[in-house]
């Protein structure tokens, strides 16, 4: 038997078949003639020996036959190293698609909710100006400058002040409430019924992970809201979501799922000033499949999340005749928690990663405008809108061992981004008025394109349904 000393056997090179090539780096010739000896499970009581990081004294002991006697090996001393997973570009990359997963899916369902929220605006502003607006869900209106016309209002009424300012048309508008099977709003409030969905493509270069992230995330949201008291909405909405992102480009990625609840209100301070405001919660499932150096194997594992989101819009529109347009102020802040999870795979290569958590925040100064057309259906509005956001992201600690060596624990600091957002869309709104026997419906789909240099690209696309009855 030779004697090796202090070998020093780097896992990687040789794959997690090292335990069975434990005396590769010089030959033996005491077994088998000339054969290399192997460790193999049928060797051991135990199964085949596992070794830690560190330096370890093996030696190999022959019970002897009727035709040989007994032996023991010299010792042999064997160093054993295995890299800091932490520097691993896959790794770095799983970590941060996971984190990056939480905050697309608070994202996704914060822009779902306040582009219903814009919606509420309009339907707000229909009577603004007009010395009478009394609105039913079935029944008659008189609108200035049309006092024999029936009217039919796709959304909510204006402030019934409005309706106070001549006691005939509050007498009006008293006895349209009395009448048998009406369903004036403030009576009985209208209840709208929407959904709206969105999907964002886009790629992160270099964003601490060294190497790129191509993400693809989607979700909907479908809500119910209704007038609470003159000049202020409010409703509850679900949401579900899906993130895919390719890491780098040997087959690594991750995939996440999750469902979201959020709670949301908009008020009418004074004129065409708005106040609007959403809060919510979601969970995220998440799976990854991480490629091990040689490409020959791969890690899997399973990991749970729960985020928080909060965002708070000021906005002030205007509209002159057929032209709207709409200066807006925004604050979003989101919050996440990742579970611990353990990968499954090679139980030399495969990880256990701690808990972690994420914050982050943007500032948004934005404009949008729209530009009705009436048709003989509706309404047909093209849209326009021109955003800046200033994100801060910050930094993730993800602390990690190897899932066969708790001792040691490698940290990782995923750091922080603060990266200048601009965002550019077109979109096409469309409303078919109700009549006596339809409901009102109204649809609209917009394009945003995103950028933050040659850091951050995205593409969205994001359409809305509402029902109103």
């Amino acid at each position: 038997w030779p004697t090796l000393c202090c070998e020093n056997v780097n896992l990687p090179k040789l794959g997690y078949n090292f335990f069975r090539l434990v005396f590769l780096p010089r030959h033996s010739t005491f077994l088998h003639q000339a054969q290399k000896p192997y460790f193999r499970e049928d060797h051991f009581s135990g199964g085949r020996p596992v070794l830690t990081t560190g330096g370890h004294v093996v030696i190999a002991i022959y019970g002897g036959d009727s035709s040989n006697i007994a032996a023991t090996s010299n010792s042999v001393s064997v160093n054993v190293s295995r890299p800091n997973p932490a520097l691993d570009p896959d790794v770095r990359g799983i970590a941060i698609a996971q984190a990056g997963a939480l905050r697309r899916f608070a994202e996704t369902q914060i822009e779902n909710v306040h582009r219903r929220l814009e919606t509420l605006h309009q339907d707000e502003l229909q009577c603004v100006g007009a010395d009478v607006c009394v609105t039913y869900n079935h029944g008659i209106g008189v609108m200035q400058d049309q006092p024999r016309q029936p009217v039919r209002a796709l959304g909510y009424a204006a402030d019934s002040r409005i309706q106070e300012r001549d006691p005939a048309l509050k007498a009006i508008d008293l006895n349209a409430r009395s009448a048998p099977g009406s369903k004036y709003l403030y009576g009985g409030p209208t209840i709208a019924i929407w959904s709206a969905g969105a999907i964002n493509i886009g790629k992160y270069e270099n964003n601490g992970a060294l190497i790129d992230n191509r993400f693809n995330t989607s979700g909907v949201t479908a809500g119910a809201d209704m007038l609470i008291a003159p000049g202020f909405k409010a409703g509850v909405a679900i949401g579900y979501g899906r993130d895919r992102t390719d890491v780098g480009s040997f087959g690594s990625k991750s995939t996440a799922g999750g469902l979201a609840a959020t709670a949301y209100g908009s008020y009418r301070v004074y004129g065409s000033l708005f106040i609007d405001a959403l809060a919510g919660v979601g969970d995220a499932r998440m799976k990854s499949r991480r490629v091990l150096p040689g490409e020959i194997d791969e890690a899997t594992g399973r990991r749970d999340g729960l985020y928080w989101y909060g965002s708070a819009a000021l906005t002030w529109e205007q509209k002159w005749d057929r032209l709207l347009l709409a200066p807006y102020l925004r604050f979003d802040v989101i919050a996440g928690s990742l579970d611990s999870y353990v990968e499954s795979g090679p139980r030399n290569f495969a990880l256990a990663y701690d808990s972690a958590s994420i914050r982050s925040s943007s500032g948004i100064v934005g404009l949008r405008g729209a530009y009705d057309i009436p048709m003989d259906w509706g309404v047909l509005a093209p849209m326009a809108r021109l955003e800046y956001r200033r994100v801060i992201e910050n930094g993730v600690t993800q602390s990690l061992s190897y899932a066969n060596e708790g001792g040691i624990v490698y940290p990782m600091l995923v750091n922080g981004a603060s990266r200048n957002l601009f965002q550019a869309g077109l979109g096409l709104r469309a409303r078919r008025d109700s009549t006596a026997k339809d409901f009102g419906v109204s649809g609209e789909i917009e394009y945003l394109f995103g950028t933050a240099g040659s850091d951050f690209t995205s593409h969205a696309l994001r359409g809305a349904v509402k029902i109103a009855w």
